[in-house]
């Protein structure tokens, strides 16, 4: 899908127009408002309504018709727009002028999209910033969107500059909202609990150095921890500050939450970065000081990232639209900010899809691997045992996320609540395979000193 190429715009004025002279010219209309010192859209609204047809030969994409107050006024346009006004509103219109006769004259105009400077959709009208900079936005205030047979109704109870723009992004409606909403919560909420509590018995249980991939797991799990935390702080914010919430606070929220995403995704990597050290490298794998290079990396390049993204101006309110009942209405989080003249749309695209695409993709190739070795030395009644390992390690490397990319066409809907339940509850997954690691209570061996392969593939997943 993409964005409608073409703005329908129709305006109601009575019939009694004045002939002068000094009238501007329909033609030419648009071209004298597109000057960057007036506020366009005024102008032109203000043009249309008394400008006059200087020739004979018609303007394209320009309409004008007289009709009977007392009837509803209909109208199709060459581009396929079909425009209904009911009788009452051309009433209302003409009753604004005691002067008046019966009739009022209608005229309507069909603009380029690219006229305004905006990337949402549903139905809407333009609706100027209250500064007066020549700025604006699409508002849904006072129209309803109705989807019939696949082509979009609106019923709109005023006139103005209207259009239905049709926008790739994702749009659920209300309903399943609430239920994504309410998953994400509980979700995030159980998440802050389990790794919280994972973090509190691997600081009581470790006794002295602990494994190598029991630290890096731990240090997964903090970073889920600062996610879950951080994204239940950015929606608990915009509920209480409302209209308000745009600021410093937002600000600093978005950051965290983006700083703690980026984290994760690094600490996923690093999983299966450790795992192919220990599963495709296996001898002579040893690096000096392990761990402390592996945490400069799991924190420092989503806080080099994010001090970046910072400068650049990019945190504030994110806007996700529903369709539906509510028409237009949307949730906000203090995110990537969505405003036009941000540029966060390439920061989400590489900082956030790009970056998690280059995880998902290694982190599945080294559960390839995994899932080969172990068909490798398959066995009876270690089936069950193998199917395990690889779901707990599905979960470590992260690979849950990939249904990220399954939120998009056909498969959406259901794509958006797999990816909600599998990725808020991480944390839980985390407690749960951290658990079963630490009532293994093996000590650490090396798999160079393994003559047993399958030892050493126990002691790797460990």
């Amino acid at each position: 899908m993409k964005t409608s190429y073409f703005i329908l715009i129709f305006i109601c004025i009575p019939a009694t127009l004045r002939t002068n002279d000094n009238l501007p010219n329909c033609k030419d209309a648009l071209r004298d408002c597109l000057r960057p010192e007036v506020v366009w859209t005024r102008c032109y609204e203000d043009r249309i309504t008394i400008c006059i047809l200087m020739t004979r030969m018609p303007i394209p994409n320009f309409y004008r018709w007289s009709v009977n107050s007392s009837n509803k006024a209909e109208e199709r346009t060459n581009s396929g727009h079909r425009v209904h006004i009911p009788a009452h509103v051309l009433q209302r219109s003409k009753r604004n002028d005691s002067n008046s006769n019966d009739y009022v004259q209608i005229t309507m105009a069909v603009l380029n999209s690219s006229l305004f400077k905006t990337e949402r959709g549903t139905c809407v009208f333009w609706k100027d910033s209250e500064n007066k900079n020549g700025e604006g936005d699409w508002s849904s205030e006072g129209c309803i969107t109705t989807l019939i047979h696949g082509e979009f109704v609106c019923s709109c109870n005023h006139l103005s500059f209207f259009a239905v723009l049709v926008n790739s992004k994702l749009s659920v409606d209300p309903v399943n909202a609430a239920n994504l909403g309410y998953i994400s919560y509980i979700g995030s909420s159980f998440s802050v609990v389990f790794t919280t509590v994972t973090l509190v018995m691997y600081t009581c249980l470790r006794k002295g150095h602990s494994e190598q991939s029991i630290s890096i797991h731990v240090q997964l799990t903090g970073a889920l921890l600062f996610l879950h935390l951080s994204y239940l702080l950015s929606e608990w914010w915009v509920w209480r500050e409302a209209d308000g919430a745009e600021g410093h606070v937002c600000l600093a929220f978005g950051l965290l939450l983006h700083w703690a995403l980026l984290s994760t995704f690094t600490w996923l990597a690093i999983e299966g970065f450790h795992l192919y050290m220990l599963l495709v490298r296996v001898f002579n794998v040893y690096v000096r000081k392990y761990l402390l290079k592996l945490s400069l990396v799991g924190w420092g390049i989503p806080t080099a990232t994010v001090t970046a993204c910072r400068f650049l101006g990019v945190y504030g309110i994110h806007s996700f639209y529903m369709t539906g009942a509510n028409n237009g209405s949307s949730t906000d989080i203090c995110w990537i900010s969505s405003a036009t003249d941000s540029p966060g749309v390439v920061v989400s695209y590489i900082t956030v899809s790009g970056y998690l695409g280059l995880v998902f993709l290694f982190n599945t190739a080294m559960l390839g691997v995994v899932v080969v070795k172990l068909w490798g030395q398959r066995g009876e009644g270690r089936m069950w045992k193998d199917w395990a390992t690889v779901l707990g390690l599905s979960c470590v490397l992260g690979v849950p996320w990939g249904l990220a990319f399954c939120t998009y066409g056909p498969l959406s809907l259901p794509g958006l609540y797999l990816f909600s339940i599998f990725n808020c509850f991480q944390g839980v997954f985390l407690f749960l395979w951290f658990l079963a690691l630490s009532r293994k209570g093996r000590p650490e061996h090396s798999s160079v000193k393994d003559s047993s392969s399958q030892k050493m593939m126990e002691t790797n997943f460990n």
